[in-house]
């Protein structure tokens, strides 16, 4: 009788430390910027506990500060910390990659999350690897069959990477929207283009996602500038997101996002004004004019649309935002003027929501 109730333990036992491993997320995105340091760590926190048997850990991001923005960089050498080391793992075929010890020790897309790695992961090896913003898909290819043959169910694969910059805050909301329904539906092309730090490390985790059947899920989105409640400052933006099986992989609805201009901009002339993320991650750029000079984006699910409106000046070639109590009074004539009930107006934001039409 006893034999048979030991039995009956070891099955379940068994059949739950399976499913643990089965389901445990085996690919995350956190971002390395440090506003949100406490958001990261609360969130490795908790996911830790999926993965008590993690031995090696696979940090990829962007390499922030080579003028070679065309290689991929590791180091082979141990991360010190004030009291204790992070070993490298010397199984991790190397070849073909720049042995750069200065160059990853000196970027923060490693060490920012050096400590969160050592308190919830102390077992684990570490293979930092810092890509150039300039490589294609061919040029990842190498890495992503070392990565593949490397990384199995003791292995997690971490992308550090930040997401919208130098935006403001409702803008670069409709750049996250764009880059949130690539991820969900792994679309390469739409992850490549999306305006983030390092679509290269996007890639790379939403490409070992595919193959290996794994569901994109988000637990947070964080906005520097709605966490510092500032409608107009330049902004940096944060996923939290992991990738795991699901017993059913539900598909979300997609999302498609524009961007409307009030009249054709040079690029290459605003730079220093508008910047460069401003002319790319949507779905559709198109020029409608207004009499306001308002750039409007779009955010349009299955049920709610979402737009925000950002006046423009323009003198010459050059455009720029117009920020402060002038945009807020333009906004807020403009909202006044509008009748429609069935619409939500946020003036603090600039932004109006409504029903999805099709």
């Amino acid at each position: 009788m006893h034999c048979y109730r030991y039995l009956f333990l070891f099955s379940l036992t068994f059949i739950f430390l399976f499913f643990w491993f089965y389901f445990s997320p085996q690919a995350i995105v956190i971002p390395h910027h440090n506003i949100v340091a406490d958001t990261r760590s609360n969130f490795l926190s908790k996911f830790h506990l999926y993965r008590p048997f993690t031995k090696k850990i696979i940090v990829l991001g962007p390499d922030h500060f080579s003028i070679n923005q065309k290689q991929i960089s590791l180091t082979d050498t141990p991360w010190s910390l004030s009291d204790s080391q992070i070993p490298y793992d010397r199984s991790f075929d190397s070849s073909g990659l720049t042995d750069n010890n200065q160059l990853l020790k000196n970027d923060h897309t490693i060490y920012n999350l050096l400590l969160d790695i050592e308190k919830f992961f102390p077992h684990a090896t570490l293979v930092p690897i810092l890509i150039g913003q300039k490589l294609s898909p061919s040029d990842l290819e190498p890495l992503y069959q070392k990565i593949n043959n490397y990384c199995h169910f003791d292995c997690l694969l971490i992308a550090s990477v930040d997401f919208s910059h130098y935006l403001p805050a409702s803008l670069a909301e409709v750049h996250d929207s764009y880059t949130l329904d690539a991820l969900y539906s792994k679309n390469f092309d739409k992850i490549l283009s999306a305006e983030v730090d390092s679509p290269q490390s996007l890639y790379l985790v939403s490409r070992f996602a595919k193959e290996k059947k794994l569901s994109f899920s988000l637990t947070d989105h964080t906005n520097s500038g709605t966490i510092l409640k500032n409608p107009d400052i330049e902004t940096t933006t944060h996923f939290f997101a992991s990738f795991s099986k699901k017993f059913v992989s539900l598909k979300k609805p997609p999302v498609s996002t524009k961007l409307e201009l009030p009249f054709s901009i040079n690029r290459s002339r605003n730079l220093n004004t508008l910047g460069n993320r401003f002319f790319y991650g949507v779905d559709q750029t198109i020029i409608t004019p207004n009499p306001n000079n308002f750039a409007v984006t779009t955010i349009k699910s299955q049920k709610i649309t979402t737009q925000a409106f950002f006046p423009l000046i323009k003198v010459g070639d050059t455009v720029s935002f117009v920020r402060g109590d002038v945009k807020r009074n333009l906004i807020k004539n403009y909202f006044d003027s509008i009748t429609d009930k069935s619409m939500s107006k946020d003036y603090f934001w600039g932004t109006l929501t409504y029903e999805s039409k099709n």
